[in-house]
């Protein structure tokens, strides 16, 4: 059984049990694309209470308690309490007419903005005039951005000026929202014409991002795919004090200031090459290809084959063969040793290598 008949299922159950159910959003959205939904929304006029009659496990999400997952297929399904006194009412609160589509357990199509219109048409269109919909919630701004990307659509002329009037609202909007809302556009498949519709609303946006026009110029042309690190380096190039960086996981934060670091100093030594990790290496070339910088990877990597070492766990010497320092400085001077390896100054040779220290 696929996803859409498991929520035909569990809105025809719930219906049944005196409570008026629908599938809603982008489940419903994808169903009249032509796409499979990978999962299920669910607008309903019911209670905590009452849906934890009909479904064993009920969790609710959320201070307010309006959303609700149930797990009916062993994976969730998110429930929520209809937006006002009706459906109508509910999808007219929604972002864009493209998502404010229902359907109902008989599959009768509730379509009261025209999304099935916006989609052959292939363009995002606000179901609310003016700035509202970015008001109500500014992480809608990005939303507008990757959903353009996402379904390949273009921006109404009237969404287009709505969002660079409001682009400034995205200041009032937590950094751990804006994280994951940029981190689904990067997953996403970017071409060069989502490249050049997106860049002028993404520059538009004041949250430290893509402030490099030559990586901009650069993403035009090479069209790259990314990893999350790499998508996250790019990002934050020459911003490392942005103010979304507070919203970014420690592992993103570190890795794109240390790429930073690494395309400052290029062309690199056989000690750069020695102490990047792979993931840094490949974030910092791609920048540098996005910079248009005279990058021969071939010659890099054979760089790196020929090192003497490539950790210190290489070093014919460890801290055993060190004792007879203190404790504290060995680290350092196995530290020293690696640098002197890599830089071609002693052999990796356990004898030379402890004369060499004591040489220190």
């Amino acid at each position: 059984m696929g996803i859409w008949e498991q929520g035909l299922n569990i809105i025809n159950y719930i219906n049944k049990a005196g409570y008026p159910s629908y599938l809603v959003g982008g489940a419903v959205r994808d169903h009249f694309m032509g796409i499979k939904p990978k999962d299920i929304d669910i607008a309903a006029d019911i209670s905590l209470g009452e849906l934890s009659e009909l479904y064993e496990k009920v969790i609710p999400v959320g201070k307010e308690g309006k959303t609700m997952l149930i797990f009916p297929y062993n994976k969730p399904v998110e429930i929520t309490k209809i937006n006002g006194k009706s459906i109508s009412e509910d999808l007219h609160n929604r972002d864009f007419t493209c998502n404010a589509m229902a359907v109902d357990a008989e599959e009768k199509v509730y379509d009261p903005l025209k999304g099935k219109e916006a989609i052959q048409n292939k363009i995002l269109v606000p179901v609310k005039e003016g700035s509202s919909i970015f008001i109500e919630d500014p992480l809608r701004l990005l939303r507008t951005v990757r959903l353009s990307v996402q379904l390949q659509f273009q921006l109404s002329r009237k969404l287009r000026a709505t969002f660079y009037n409001s682009a400034f609202l995205i200041q009032q909007t937590a950094p751990e929202r804006i994280f994951k809302e940029l981190d689904k556009l990067g997953s996403c498949s970017i071409t060069k014409e989502h490249w050049e519709n997106i860049l002028p609303l993404l520059y538009a946006l004041p949250i430290d991002i893509l402030s490099s026009r030559e990586v901009q110029s650069g993403l035009i042309e090479e069209e790259p795919v990314f990893t999350q690190l790499q998508w996250w380096a790019v990002l934050l190039h020459q911003n490392g004090e942005s103010w979304i960086s507070r919203g970014l996981p420690g592992k993103l934060t570190a890795h794109h200031k240390e790429v930073d670091r690494y395309v400052g100093k290029f062309p690199w030594n056989n000690l750069n090459l020695y102490d990047m990790s792979e993931e840094v290496l490949q974030s910092s070339l791609l920048l540098l290809k996005l910079k248009k910088t005279d990058v021969n990877e071939r010659h890099i990597y054979k760089q790196i084959k020929n090192l003497p070492i490539h950790s210190r766990k290489d070093l014919d010497a460890d801290g055993k063969d060190l004792l007879y320092l203190k404790k504290a400085d060995i680290g350092e001077k196995l530290r020293l040793l690696e640098e002197a390896v890599v830089n071609g100054k002693v052999a990796n040779k356990k004898r030379e290598l402890i004369n060499y220290i004591k040489g220190e």
